[in-house]
């Protein structure tokens, strides 16, 4: 009967990947409705395999049964009967669990389970029927098997779909498995592998071919289009502020894009890498027309193993580490954010080194990206965070930050061709466009002590929020932090405010190249800020007028915040509580001001925080009191008044 129930089964797992989806989407993304789909999950995972785990568990009460009325020593069968169960059990969890997915594929690992089901029902059978009755099972286990050797293989694009992560509903989400699963000749796979870890697949649209993405479960962990800048930068902006840059310590092969750009800078010596899947060892290659040959590169060591591990086995000192795992909502990623793992990962860095750690914002909340900055804090005594992609974050650790704060010496490190053919390869030629992607200054976060909760080992919490704000789906903010100290030391150790100059007013080149380079990666946040500070310093700048009328005619870069009207309200910001006369506020209004303040702000072209007093100053109404109230909580950030 269990033979006979895995075959349906067998034909219903590539499918489950709509069914979990079409359960996704009928609950949105509600914090009342997190555990209603956790229930969901379980119970439907429960209907389908009920029955079938019954029968698996009836199986030794049946043979029991079976042998005590055969035999005469009772406590010597018992015995051997759940010796050999148990012995049967690991071998089965280490074979099928692990093993097997070194050189077979889910599906492969499903038929040898029915298989040996198969022969040992009829092995079974064979013992309890009368010899006139035996060719009966016989026949029946190898028509079964043939069966079995018959069935189609799984089809990979169903299981690489990444449903999980939609929301709503498509238009094909009410269609069936056919229907849904209609968009995946759209996709040309052109690798696929289960390992004992993950199920590693690389692909491309096959309208986009230069689009070659790596998926492991399922989930998209880069690609060389627009994941490539976020890859990129993740090695070189370490190696640039580093006092050397011999030796690297990558977490995380993915696409081979940061290994490889590390490797191809003249100075290093070694680059090595820790990645658990051979799946994605194996897939790598595919990717060397995009990361410079990593896995041909004889500077390049990938090493098969956990990060932890390796990280501490490795016997000498790096420059450079850099840690890119998934997200911590990943099972088993939440561990290389912990603060046990961060002192390790210190441990391993020479004098001068810089653990670089990457972040994403979306998907998640202000409360975990706090919660991680928070983490990182409590371990490296010198702290900055950069913009390494549109939702990417780059943290940066440091033990001394003489060489990182002196800006000449980075200019100088920037213009040696090796860096700056790799800054070509992300677009940037300019030094200044380059430190516009500082979005917390060293020293910004020690400035006062972080109020709240830290990652650790002993109180692992990341996973458990992370999963919630998975989700909810939404997208974080990294909130500024306001207090008088924390202003003081980020105006300080702004590379850019260094940069640029004791000047009153920027030169307009500084501006045309901030204003260019984040409206390409943010689009809707600095950049609007570095437009209303070029309007402030330079109120009537042909230059800047003719930059704005380009941006604005080019689709990719049209957003809110560079329209006129935004700019403006950014402008008065600049001007604190001399913005001028204006008419008296509502709460809603005044709300709105202090939210668009937070949201633009910079730490390197920073607003006059005046002008949020004196638009709740000009706040009236019934509410407005409570609400500023709120509101000078929100100005404080989380690290607390």
């Amino acid at each position: 009967a269990l033979v006979c129930l895995l075959f349906p089964i067998y034909f219903y797992t590539p499918d489950v990947t709509y069914w979990a989806h079409l359960l996704r989407v009928q609950l949105g993304g509600r914090d009342a409705s997190f555990y209603a789909y956790q229930q969901g999950v379980f119970l439907y995972t429960l209907a389908v395999l009920a029955i079938p785990i019954g029968l698996s568990g009836a199986l030794l009460p049946l043979l029991f049964h079976q042998l005590r009325r055969e035999v005469r020593d009772l406590g010597a069968v018992a015995g051997r009967l759940y010796a050999w169960n148990t012995v049967g059990s690991l071998l089965g969890a280490l074979l099928g669990g692990y093993l097997l997915f070194v050189w077979l594929d889910l599906h492969h690992i499903f038929r040898i389970a029915m298989a040996c089901l198969a022969v040992g029902a009829g092995a079974l059978t064979l013992l309890v029927l009368d010899r006139l009755h035996r060719g009966i099972p016989a026949l029946a286990v190898s028509l079964t098997l043939v069966a079995i050797v018959l069935l189609p293989a799984w089809p990979p694009e169903h299981l690489i779909v990444g449903a999980f992560r939609a929301r709503r509903p498509t238009p094909k989400s009410l269609l069936g498995p056919a229907g849904f699963f209609e968009d995946a000749a759209t996709y040309e796979l052109l690798f696929y592998d289960d390992d004992p870890v993950s199920s590693v697949s690389v692909g491309r649209p096959r309208r986009q071919p230069a689009n070659l993405g790596l998926r492991v479960n399922g989930k998209p962990d880069g690609n060389l289009v627009s994941d490539y800048p976020t890859m990129s930068l993740a090695a070189l902006i370490p190696a640039l502020l580093a006092e050397r840059h011999e030796s690297a310590f990558v977490i995380g092969l993915g696409t081979g894009v940061t290994a490889g750009e590390l490797a191809a800078l003249d100075e290093t010596r070694e680059v090595v890498v820790a990645e658990i899947s051979r799946g994605v060892i194996a897939a790598n290659p595919l990717f060397d027309h995009g990361n410079l040959g990593a896995s041909e590169n004889a500077k390049v060591e990938v090493i098969r193993g956990d990060a932890y591990r390796t990280l501490l086995r490795s016997p000498g000192r790096y420059d450079i580490v850099v840690s890119e795992p998934s997200n911590p909502w990943v099972a088993g990623v939440e561990m290389l954010y912990s603060r046990e793992f961060l002192e390790a990962a210190r441990s391993r860095l020479a004098p001068g080194g810089v653990y670089g750690q990457w972040f994403h914002l979306y998907e998640t909340d202000d409360e975990i990206v706090e919660l991680v900055l928070r983490t990182y804090a409590s371990v490296f005594p010198h702290v900055s965070v950069w913009l390494a992609g549109p939702q990417d974050l780059l943290l940066l650790g440091f033990d001394r930050i003489e060489r990182a704060l002196d800006v000449s010496a980075l200019e100088a490190r920037f213009r040696q061709p090796d860096f700056t053919a790799a800054f070509a390869r992300v677009e940037i030629d300019a030094f200044s466009k380059l430190l516009t992607h500082e979005l917390i200054p060293l020293g910004t976060l020690h400035a006062e002590a972080l109020e709240g909760p830290t990652q650790s080992l002993r109180r692992p919490i990341l996973s458990d929020w992370a999963a919630r704000a998975f989700f909810r789906g939404r997208q974080a903010k990294l909130t500024p932090l306001l207090s008088p100290r924390h202003r003081d030391v980020s105006l300080d150790n702004s590379l850019l405010r260094r940069y640029a100059g004791d000047a009153s007013a920027w030169p307009e080149e500084i501006f045309e190249n901030g204003v260019r380079e984040l409206c390409r990666f943010e689009r809707t946040i600095a950049c609007g800020t570095f437009l209303a500070r070029w309007a402030f310093d330079h109120p009537e700048s042909a230059r800047r007028r003719a930059t704005l009328a380009e941006l604005r005619k080019n689709a990719r870069h049209r957003s809110p915040a560079i329209g006129l009207a935004r700019i403006e309200q950014l402008v008065a910001f600049y001007q604190g509580s001399g913005a001028g006369e204006r008419d008296a506020l509502t709460p809603e209004e005044a709300v709105e001001l202090t939210r668009l303040f937070l949201d633009h702000y910079h730490y390197a072209a920073p607003f006059d925080c005046r002008a949020v007093e004196a638009a709740w100053d000009d706040c009236r109404g019934e509410g407005c009191e409570a609400e500023r109230q709120r509101a000078e909580a929100s100005l404080w950030g989380f690290g607390g008044r």
